[in-house]
């Protein structure tokens, strides 16, 4: 008999983030068949405080040496709501969306740009600038789009049972802060005043008391 570990396993989840991934591609069509592979991880965010996720290029290879790219779902934030998890997990497609069409949609700042705005509308997220060194990168979901989340993707719950713990820092200091227009909450980091109306239902932005 085999001992008992006490083991955890962030494989449910995974397999989950993995399963969004497809989901989320299929709001807009299949991948193009030249598209290189692409590999979801769990990694802490470290010094990113107000980092939710990210897309990296050619991050990995294969054992043959093919390229493989990378979205990475910070460890510290798989204690949201599944349903804000897989927002996440869109925002980061449409970087993939964007890659695999050729599409330039950030500056190499890192500075989400109008291209990826516009794709982001494709995939249903309401996407704003609040006029900081981000551009574009502030997206959300309406309630309709929850709702297509809930209904059409279901997500697995019992798959986010795991999530790192936040440095000691992060729980003092909260760098985002959420404004909300009636439907759609958008987060923005702590300071930024987000002065755009919601392409949703034309309401202003406004911040949430705490």
């Amino acid at each position: 008999m085999q001992p008992d570990n006490n083991l955890e396993s962030l494989v449910p989840c995974i397999a989950e983030l993995e399963r969004a991934v497809d989901w989320a591609y299929s709001l807009v069509g299949g991948r193009p068949s030249d598209s290189l592979p692409v590999v979801i991880t769990v990694q802490t965010r470290g010094q990113r405080k107000s980092c939710l996720g990210a897309f990296i290029t050619n991050k990995w290879e294969t054992r043959e040496g093919q390229s493989v790219h990378e979205i990475l779902i910070a460890a510290e934030t798989l204690h949201m709501d599944p349903i804000e998890i897989i927002g996440t997990v869109i925002h980061e497609t449409v970087h993939l969306y964007c890659r695999d069409h050729h599409i330039k949609d950030c500056a190499n700042s890192g500075r989400h740009n109008k291209r990826y705005q516009e794709v982001a509308w494709m995939f249903g997220l309401e996407c704003v600038s609040i006029g900081d060194s981000r551009g574009y990168s502030y997206t959300s979901f309406d309630s309709q789009m929850a709702k297509r989340i809930e209904e059409e993707f279901e997500p697995d719950y019992l798959a986010f049972q795991l999530a790192r713990n936040a440095s000691r820092s992060e729980i003092k200091e909260p760098t985002m802060s959420k404004w909300s227009c009636g439907c759609t909450i958008v987060r923005a980091s702590r300071g930024v005043v987000v002065n755009a109306p919601c392409r949703s239902c034309g309401n202003d932005f406004v911040k949430e008391a705490k």
